[in-house]
Parts: C-alpha cells; sequence; structure tokens
C-alpha cells in the first residue's frame, strides 16, 4: 500500500484550520502560556543552573567544543543562540515557548489521531499546558526543555506514521530523532521504537527501508563526527566518555559494608588491579569511619563526588600527564571505566541487580527532584562563565524563594506513581479482556508502539541510567495520555462489559495492590514491625499478635478481593480496615503522639500523618465505589486470575525492595543513642544531649539505622550508657 493513498480523512494541516474545539484550545493555551511565563519570571529572573550540567554545557559553547562528556548539541545551540541574542531572559523564553509548541503540536496529533471525548481532552490539555513543571523545566540552562519537547514531537510524529502515513513524515522523523540524538544519551533507544512505527505502518516495502536507513545515516554519521572530534580533542577515539563513568558508578553500588566486599587483588585482572586498590582503599576507609555516603546522590555518587575512588584515581591520571585536560583525563579513564564496571558487573549479576538495579525500580516509581529540589541548587552566585556568557553584572543571582519549587514540585513523584500505576492497569484491562481483539487495528499498532517506549525506558532507566524526575517528564506525559485514551475505549463499550464492572475490577484490582505490598513489606521486616508496635503505648501489650495478624488480614481481605463470589465480602472488609487504621491515625494526631515513628510500611512510610489519612481517605473511597458499583458477572476466569497473580508479583516485588526513609525530630533536648539493625539502642560511653540529629543521619543516605533520641538513660556497667525512658525521636534509613 502506497504511503500516498488517501484514507478518506482531511490531512493533518486542513483538520487544525477547520475544527473549532481544537482552536479554541489553541487560543486558550496562548493565553494561558503567556500568563504563566510573565508571572513566573517575575518571582524567577535569573535562569537555575544545575551544579554539573549547565557549566559543562557554557564551556563547551564558550570554546566551541565539538565534543564533550554530554552531547554536543544543546552546548552548540547555546553558541548560535548567543550570536543573536545575550539574554538569558531571551534564551528561557525561547526554551519555555518552544517546549509548550511542541506541547501543543503533541495534543493536537492525539486529538487528530483518536478524537477523544471533551474530559479527556480538558484532562490532557491541562497535563500539557497548565503545567508548573514546565516553567521549572525551561526555566534552566539545560538541555531538558528542548529534548522534552522534540520527544513530544517525534512520538506525535510516530503516531501519524501509523495511522496516517505520508512519505514527508519519513524525513521529519529522521531529521527528529537526529536533533534527539545530539541532545541526550538516553536518545540511545529511540530508534528501536521507530522501527516497530514503520513496521506497524503502511507504507510500501520500499518506503519503509527508506524510513529505517535515513535515520540510521544521520545517527551514525553524527556518532562517527563525535567519536573523531573526541579523538582529536583527547585522542581516544570515543563517541561518549561519559558511558564508561557511569558503568564503572553502577557496578560501585554493589560494594559497601552491608553489601559486597571489593574484589581480592589476586582475583583482578592486571589491568585493573590499580584502580581495584583504591576502590578497595575507599571502601575500607568507609568501613572503619562510616563515611559511605553513597545515597546522598542515588546513583550518580560515584561520578561526581570529590571522595569517590574514581575521582580520586581521574587525579592520578592528570598527575602523571601535565597535559592532560579535565576533558581528556574524564575520556582516558572511561574506557578503564567501562571494562572494570562491565567486568564486576558480570560476576556479580545478582548483586548488581538487588543493589542498584531495584533501588532504581523505585526511584522510577518516585524520582527524586534532584537538582529541581531548589533553585540554583540553593546557591545564590554562578560560575564566572556564566555571568560572563549572560553578561551579568556579578556572579550574584537571586528569586523570591530558594525552597519554594521544592514544595511547588512536591506533588509530581506522587503524579508519576500515579500514572505509572493507571497506565500498568489500563494496559492490563486492555489486554486481558476483548478490548485487544475488538479494537481498531490502528489503534492497536499505535498503543503496543506506546506501551513499548514505556517498558523500554524502564528498561533502560533500572538496569543503565541514573533516575530523577526531570528525566521522567516525557514517559510521564506519554504515560498520562495513553491511560487517558484506553481508559476512555475501556468505558465507551469498545467491549461488552458495562461500566459498573470495569469499574468495579479496576477499585479491586487497587486495593489487592494495597493490602499484597503493605502485608508482604511488614512480613519481609517482621522484626522492625514488631518493634515499632512496641513503641505505641496502646499496642505494646498487643505487638506480638499484631505484627503476624495485620499482614495476613491483609492478605485474606486481597483473596477475598481476588475471589468473584467473595468480592463484596473483600470490600467490605476493606472498607472496615481502612476506617480503623485512618480512626487511629486521628487518634495520633488528636493525642499529638505524632512525633512516634510510623509503623506502616513500603514507601508509605515516607508520608507525614496527615498524608497517610488522606491516603486512607482515598482508599477507603475505592472501597466504597467497590461497594455501590458491585455487580457478579462472568468474564473470562483465567485472564482474570493471570492478571491477579501479576498485580500481586508486582506488590510484594516492590515491597521486598522499597527503600523507605522517615526522621523524626523533637523541640526539647533528648539523649542520642546509636541504633543497631533492628533500630533498639546501644550502650554508648559518652552522652549526647541536645535537641537535634548528631550524625546529620539524613546525610547518610538509605542503608543504615542511624541514631534514636531519648528522654533519659541509665547505667549499663563502668562508664556505660544505655537509653531509658521513651524514644521520641528516630532517624533511620533501611533497605
Amino acid at each position: 500500500m502506497s504511503a500516498n493513498i488517501s484514507t478518506g480523512q482531511p490531512t493533518f494541516s486542513h483538520f487544525i484550520r477547520s475544527d473549532k474545539t481544537l482552536r479554541r484550545f489553541l487560543i486558550f493555551a496562548m493565553v494561558a502560556i503567556l500568563l504563566q511565563w510573565g508571572l513566573f519570571r517575575l518571582f524567577y529572573p535569573f535562569p537555575s543552573f544545575f551544579f554539573t550540567d549547565s557549566f559543562a554545557y557554557l564551556h563547551a559553547a564558550a570554546f566551541n567544543l565539538d565534543a564533550h562528556v554530554w552531547p554536543i548539541g544543546y552546548s552548540k545551540f547555546l553558541r548560535v543562540f548567543n550570536t543573536f541574542f545575550h539574554s538569558d531572559t531571551a534564551l528561557v523564553s525561547f526554551q519555555y515557548l518552544f517546549l509548550q509548541a511542541c506541547s501543543l503540536y503533541f495534543f493536537a496529533t492525539v486529538t487528530y489521531c483518536f478524537r477523544p471525548s471533551k474530559p479527556v481532552s480538558i484532562i490532557l490539555f491541562s497535563l500539557l499546558i497548565i503545567n508548573p513543571l514546565f516553567l521549572y523545566l525551561a526555566n534552566s540552562v539545560s538541555s531538558d526543555a528542548l529534548f522534552t519537547g522534540l520527544s513530544l514531537c517525534w512520538i506525535a510524529q510516530l503516531m501519524r506514521m501509523i495511522g496516517h502515513p505520508s512519505r514527508r513524515g519519513i524525513f521529519i522523523h529522521a531529521t527528529l530523532l537526529a536533533l534527539l540524538f545530539t541532545l541526550r544519551y538516553t536518545a540511545i533507544y529511540y530508534p528501536f521504537i521507530g522501527l516497530v512505527a514503520i513496521l506497524f505502518s503502511a507504507y510500501t516495502l520500499k518506503e519503509k527501508l527508506l524510513a529505517i536507513t535515513l535515520p540510521l545515516l544521520l545517527v551514525g554519521g553524527f556518532m562517527l563526527y563525535t567519536a573523531n572530534a573526541m579523538h582529536t580533542l583527547t585522542g581516544v577515539e570515543k563517541f561518549s566518555p561519559f558511558s564508561g563513568w557511569q558503568l564503572a558508578n553502577n557496578a560501585l553500588y554493589m560494594m559497601g559494608p552491608d553489601r559486597l566486599p571489593p574484589p581480592a587483588s589476586q582475583q583482578v585482572p592486571p589491568q585493573f588491579r590499580e584502580l581495584n586498590g583504591r576502590v578497595r582503599s575507599y571502601f575500607d576507609s568507609a568501613k572503619t569511619e562510616k563515611t559511605l555516603f553513597d545515597s546522598l546522590y542515588p546513583g550518580i555518587f560515584y561520578l561526581w563526588s570529590p571522595k569517590s575512588p574514581l575521582a580520586g584515581y581521574q587525579g592520578l591520571e592528570a598527575r602523571r600527564d601535565s597535559a592532560a585536560s579535565w576533558l581528556k583525563g574524564w575520556a582516558t579513564n572511561s574506557v578503564l571505566y567501562a571494562d572494570y564496571g562491565s567486568w564486576l558487573i558480570r560476576r556479580h549479576p545478582l548483586a548488581y541487580a538487588q543493589y542498584y538495579c531495584w533501588p532504581n525500580l523505585q526511584r522510577y516509581a518516585f524520582p527524586p527532584l534532584e537538582f529541581m529540589e531548589r533553585y540554583n541548587c540553593g546557591m545564590d552566585t554562578v560560575d564566572r562563565l556564566a555571568a560572563a556568557w549572560f553578561r551579568y553584572k556579578d556572579q550574584r543571582v537571586k528569586t523570591f524563594s530558594v525552597a519554594a519549587q521544592a514544595s511547588i514540585l512536591a506533588p509530581y513523584p506522587f503524579l508519576n506513581m500515579l500514572i505509572n500505576l493507571l497506565l500498568l492497569g489500563m494496559f492490563g484491562l486492555f489486554f486481558t479482556t476483548k478490548a485487544a481483539r475488538n479494537a481498531d487495528p490502528v489503534f492497536f499498532r499505535q498503543m503496543v508502539m506506546a506501551g513499548s517506549v514505556w517498558l523500554i525506558h524502564l528498561a533502560f532507566s533500572i538496569v543503565a541510567a541514573p533516575v530523577v524526575l526531570r528525566y521522567q517528564v516525557f514517559p510521564m506525559i506519554l504515560g498520562g495520555a495513553c491511560s487517558l485514551l484506553l481508559a476512555e475505549r475501556l468505558l465507551k463499550g469498545d467491549i461488552k462489559f458495562f461500566r459498573k464492572k470495569i469499574i468495579t475490577e479496576c477499585c479491586a484490582f487497587s486495593l489487592v495492590f494495597l493490602f499484597v505490598y503493605a502485608a508482604t513489606s511488614k512480613l519481609f521486616r517482621l522484626e522492625l514491625f514488631r518493634f515499632q508496635l512496641g513503641l505505641f503505648p496502646w499496642l505494646r501489650h498487643w505487638a506480638d499478635w499484631l505484627a503476624w495478624g495485620l499482614p495476613l488480614v491483609e492478605l485474606l481481605i486481597a483473596a477475598l478481593l481476588i475471589s468473584s463470589r467473595k468480592k463484596i465480602l473483600g470490600f467490605y472488609a476493606s472498607f472496615a480496615l481502612m476506617t480503623l487504621l485512618t480512626a487511629y491515625l486521628v487518634c495520633m494526631l488528636v493525642t499529638e503522639r505524632e512525633n512516634l515513628p510510623c509503623s506502616c510500611s513500603g514507601v508509605i512510610e515516607g508520608l507525614s500523618w496527615k498524608q497517610q489519612i488522606g491516603l486512607n481517605l482515598f482508599f477507603m473511597g475505592l472501597a466504597g465505589l467497590g461497594i455501590l458499583m458491585f455487580h457478579p458477572f462472568k468474564r473470562s476466569i483465567m485472564k482474570k486470575r493471570i492478571f491477579y497473580v501479576i498485580i500481586i508479583a508486582l506488590a510484594m516485588t516492590s515491597s521486598a525492595f522499597t527503600l523507605t526513609k522517615k526522621v523524626h525530630t523533637s523541640s526539647g533536648n533528648l539523649y542520642w543513642f546509636p541504633l543497631n539493625t533492628v533500630g533498639a539502642p546501644q550502650a554508648v560511653s559518652n552522652l549526647v544531649y541536645q535537641s537535634s540529629d548528631p550524625a546529620q543521619c539524613a546525610n547518610w543516605g538509605m542503608g543504615f539505622y542511624c541514631v534514636g533520641g531519648y528522654t533519659s538513660y541509665t547505667s549499663a556497667g563502668p562508664g556505660l550508657y544505655a537509653a531509658a525512658g521513651v524514644e521520641v525521636a528516630l532517624d533511620y534509613h533501611i533497605y
């Protein structure tokens, strides 16, 4: 079938000109974009500079380098833009308008390809246009805004290639893919997605070959050009020196006092022995001095910390060759680090999965804000190069609040987790019912292509890359759009199930995941859970019974919800249990005992008491909705059981490897004692009496209990003191 054959539908350009609803959205978007950006710039008159990225981009732009640690595309963009405009306001304004223009193109494409209902269009429009995250993303000297915008255009183009193929689309797709490759290494998996879309399209064989070959030629040409430029600058012919450092960084997360020991010298190949010696010295010192801070920067500590053995080895190489530049040191060591990291990972693949991949999975669900947590990384000055580049009077920058954006952006990790769960649930319902068989073939292919983006990005993020919020913006937007489109198809009657039945199953899926996750989290850390229950005056005498009884009750309720005949009992039991737990939390607040540690589990443990009450009310609402909507009906029992097995497996694996962190403080002075692996206080020879955590455990990262604050102490022998009274402050970081 030729790509020029008419489909009987209006062209994309004609649709934009003629559709009145879309035009109203576009007009409103223009007004909203200008108002939002104008108000935002009043509060943030200067852009934000990220600790490593921004100044590296500016350095490459200032010296007109053709290769650097990061892809050179954004530095070239900065240099070209600076030729016409020196203003930082012009730069970040262009980035914001470009990002929003790409968002509108994505919205128009979704509207053109899928014709969503008005509620779905409004939700998607709000997610794209009325989005504070886009403001902060654009107001930074980094490639994030351009990369996110181009990614939205690229995925929109793939949707059009599947549903409405044209020869022009082949060249647009190849150009977008090449531009994305110059901005960020994450685009390395994009050609595989493009291949899926091309194979799903209605292009002729010759057109498919052209669509596959053209982007490979452009991307391959850029990679070859970059490798040659790197060889000219450093003597090392390598496309990405960053990849070797990243691989070694990832591998070092397997090591530590409670993890694997570094390999002995006799076990190491000769080319790695000097580097491995520095690694052993670092971890031996960390074990003695308790200075293993690798979770201070989750997933990237050994890349950037000056205490990292990788940084130390880089400095050693630079001193041996006085002519070596910083970039030459990176590139030279990158080859060695790539081989060393690969060797370690091949030796211990299970340890790599446990200590790097599983924590990355948790961060993928709940990504940290990273550099976006504080304006300009909490500093009120910028590098001299940045001040000269934008022609500032001095190196100082100002804003109305350094920390305000942390509060504004705080809901986004929750939103990311919600969208991922919804996407998983919608795909599960779509493929385990008749919806997939009855769906339009073009819609089915577009959803498979979008689902492959989510799966490959998930795998790439977990296995190889640091996970932070700004790297998840594009998959979050795409996941939200696909969730809405799939939900609309399921509720519109594309399948022969009633809406009440679908809503009932969605409520049951959510509650099963909650109870299995919570129960297995408690059982995996049974001693910790029993210890926490013993801290509460009301529960102390029943701690042993509750430690086993509560998770078993939660698993029983999950079993009832899975059963078709007993599902209504599961909804009533869910509502009753959530009511009891909510009443318990309210009593904790009323009696002013909210400073006691949470006895919940998993990521829920990171919420405040009031946030937990809100979460409980949400699940109470789901249970109540399930009761109202419940109606027994027949469906494919085997498919339902398979999907419930998937839900249970996901809940158990998530709870087993969830990273929990909770810090409680007290306004009065306390006696501070170190805690062992189950949180019990240890005897000390020197008493510490103060109001705050003396060990600054918040900077320790995850992996250990830290200290507890007690109201009194007692003698534990000659020269030793033990904790006594009530533990009213607790700081712990546990796997």
